[in-house]
Parts: structure tokens; C-alpha cells; sequence
């Protein structure tokens, strides 16, 4: 527990000292849960006051509320002890701060913690004035897309991440080093266009991803993936290192993009794609053509196409279901589905269903898709 206690914020190491002098005032030898929210009101400047505030909770009334409950004790012991209660509620901020990718614990944690933990007089007293879980879930991540941060932790566990305005992240993200997410693109203000990002996210270094975009669950991204704004992103998305994928893209479910791939805007992915290392997917015809952007129109995956690397496609062109780009092509033309086409300009060649193992693991690469289609 003492190490947990290293990463807390020196407003909530005030919160469990507040905690510990309220049960004496109470003549109580123990700490519970009432005792840690007396503490937490005690500390009027912190995030957690702010969030009951905010919840229209005036710290006097808890007060007063707590007081009523809580009968006076006779304190005979000489050192206060935690409750079972009390010493789940700070596990439970702990790992608060774990699901909300905080390197800290701070007091919204341990708001977090009471309001998880479920029973004891806190939660019921702050039942009564209509706070719940979700209540104070809420406006926390609220406050915290604001850039409201708790002070006082030390300067190597501070995040690295920038998260703007607006930013809707789900349960369990994992943010890595210098990342960026929200980032207004041009004519827009921080936090005008929102970010809605799925549960169990992780997001690697260095990654950028722009405000209007809406990802679903299981995303991940390599380092220095950039997502421009106005994508939807399907679940269980693997964006690789390096990729960047325009704006108003629509990608669909369980798509892979292996790394340093780039995606004009307008493009559609449909379900399962696979986009191999270094594919580029054009949009426009014409480069700096005066009308170019009256035209500009991306390339459409059919469910389940796969591209290899190092490949180009031209614009406007569709890619059958299942149908497989060999590594290098140029396809300047429909792809029908489940065909395998090659070179420069890509020609079909056989279809996925000729295609043979060299190792002899299976005997067709892809006969369990057969029905799909």
C-alpha cells in the first residue's frame, strides 16, 4: 500500500491526514468511509470538491448530513485503523486511475472509489442528494477534458499526452507518450468537434488524432499513426506505425493497416480489410487540378480484400470482396471479387481460390471464406 500511496497527489495524501483528524473529532477509532468524504470536503480546491459542485453537492450540507449519521464515539485506541471498506474504497482509486491511463491518484479517484465500493454512510449520504457512479464518472471525465488536473504529484509521473477539449474516451484506454488527441483541424476551436474513442483502447506514442472523429472499441494504434478529423472507425482496429489516414474516411470492423500506409480522404474500408506496409490509397485524379477537390473521391474495400505492399491504388475504383492486390501492383482499375491481380498496371492472374500454401498448412488459403461471399 505504500507504494500506491507514493503515486498520490499531495491534495489526496491531505484527504487521508483530513480523514484520520475527522475521526478523532468524532471520537472514533477507526477511518471510514464517512471519514475519507469529511476529508475530501475538507480540501475545497481540489478536483473532487469541483465534481460535487458541479453535481450542485455543497460541501457544509455533506457535512452537516455526515453528523447527523454518525454518532459520537468513544476512542480508546490509540492508533486509528483503516475499515475493510475504507481500504477497498483506495483500492478502487487506484485502479480508477489505472482505467482513466492517469500515471496519479488523485482526490477524483478517491471519489471514484467511494462511489464504486457501493455501501457505507459516504455513498448513502451522497445518495441522498442524487449523486451516483455515473453522476460523478461523468462530470469527472468532463472536468478532465477541460485540462482540470490535480496538482501536487511528482514531476516524473505527470502524463505526457495532451488530451483536448471534447475528448470522449472509453473504459481501460492505455495512452502512450506524446500523444495528441482532439487536435482541432483548420477553422475550428478546441473542443468544437468532439473525439469518441471506444473501450480498451491503446494508443501508442506519438499518435495524432484530430477532433471529429469517432472510433469504436478494441482500437490500437503503432507510433506516429495520424487520424485526421471526420473518419469513422469500426471496432477491433489495428492502425500500424507510421500510418496516416485523411479525413472523412469509413472504415469498417477488424481492419489492419501494417504501417506507413497512407489513406486519402474519402476512402471506404469495409469489414476485415488487410492494408499491407506501405500502400498508398489516392484520391485524386488530376493533382492541383482547380477542380481537383470537387472530385476528389477515394477508392472503395469491399469486405475482406487484402492489399500488399508497397502497392498504389488509384482513385475511384472498387476492390471486390475477398480479392487480393499483389505486393507492388498499380491497380488502376475494378478488382472483381475474390480475383488476384498483379503488376503495373495490375492485371487479374487467378482467382483466391487457386491459391496454394507453399508449406502445405492448409490446402486453400482462403476456402473457409468461400460461403461468405
Amino acid at each position: 500500500m505504500a507504494d500506491k500511496f507514493g503515486r498520490f497527489t499531495k491534495r489526496a495524501r491531505r484527504v487521508l491526514v483530513l480523514a484520520q483528524e475527522e475521526a478523532r473529532r468524532l471520537n472514533q477509532n477507526y477511518i471510514g468511509t464517512e471519514h475519507l468524504l469529511l476529508g475530501l470536503i475538507r480540501e475545497e480546491n481540489s478536483v473532487a470538491v469541483k465534481v460535487l459542485r458541479e453535481l450542485g453537492v455543497e460541501p457544509q450540507r455533506v457535512k452537516d448530513i455526515v453528523e447527523r449519521t454518525v454518532e459520537q464515539g468513544q476512542w480508546t485506541r490509540p492508533k486509528l485503523t483503516l475499515t475493510p471498506r475504507t481500504k477497498r474504497v483506495i483500492e478502487l482509486a487506484v485502479d480508477e486511475a489505472r482505467r482513466m491511463s492517469h500515471h496519479y491518484i488523485g482526490t477524483e479517484h478517491l471519489l471514484l472509489g467511494l462511489m464504486r465500493e457501493g455501501e457505507g454512510v459516504a455513498v448513502n449520504v451522497l445518495g441522498s442528494m442524487g449523486v451516483n457512479l455515473e453522476k460523478v464518472r461523468a462530470q469527472t471525465r468532463h472536468l478532465k477534458a477541460e485540462g482540470l488536473v490535480e496538482k501536487g504529484f511528482r514531476e516524473a509521473d505527470q502524463a505526457t499526452y495532451r488530451l483536448y477539449p471534447n475528448v470522449q474516451l472509453g473504459e481501460n484506454a492505455q495512452i502512450g507518450d506524446y500523444v495528441i488527441i482532439g487536435h482541432p483541424p483548420r477553422g475550428k476551436k478546441p473542443g468544437e468537434l468532439p473525439v469518441v474513442i471506444g473501450d480498451n483502447a491503446v494508443i501508442r506514442s506519438h499518435t495524432v488524432i484530430y477532433a471529429g472523429t469517432v472510433i469504436g472499441h478494441n482500437f490500437q494504434t503503432g507510433h506516429r499513426a495520424t487520424i485526421r478529423e471526420g473518419n469513422r472507425i469500426g471496432d477491433d482496429v489495428s492502425v500500424g506505425t507510421g500510418v496516416t489516414i485523411d479525413n472523412d474516411c469509413q472504415i469498417g470492423n477488424d481492419v489492419r493497416f501494417r504501417g506507413h500506409d497512407l489513406i486519402g480522404e474519402y476512402t471506404v474500408i469495409e469489414d476485415g480489410c488487410w492494408i499491407g506496409p506501405h500502400v498508398a490509397i489516392t484520391n485524386v485524379f488530376h493533382p492541383r487540378c482547380p477542380k481537383a477537390k470537387e472530385c476528389m473521391k477515394g477508392p472503395t474495400l469491399k469486405r475482406g480484400a487484402k492489399i500488399g505492399a508497397n502497392s498504389t491504388l488509384l482513385p475511384d475504383i472498387t476492390i471486390g470482396e475477398m480479392a487480393l492486390v499483389g505486393a507492388g501492383s498499380v491497380v488502376a482499375d475494378d478488382v472483381p471479387s475474390r480475383a488476384v491481380v498483379v503488376g503495373n498496371p495490375a492485371k487479374v492472374v487467378k482467382t483466391i481460390d487457386e491459391l496454394e500454401c507453399p508449406y502445405g498448412l492448409v490446402e486453400r488459403p482462403y476456402e473457409e471464406n468461400r460461403a461468405q461471399v
